[in-house]
């Protein structure tokens, strides 16, 4: 199993940034990930140009 850039050292500290669209998760200053409420979803959209 490739664990890649996802892979970081045990202890490291998991920043949860709440924002008006919803939560930010980050290490060192670099997102992980990005976890949508409500109104994130309504801004969300996929369109074919």
């Amino acid at each position: 199993m490739a664990w890649g850039a996802s892979a970081y050292a045990v202890g490291t500290v998991v920043a949860c940034s709440v924002i008006s669209t919803g939560v930010v998760l980050s290490v060192a200053g670099e997102a992980l990930a990005f976890v949508p409420n409500a109104l994130g979803r309504a801004l969300l959209h996929n369109e074919r140009l």
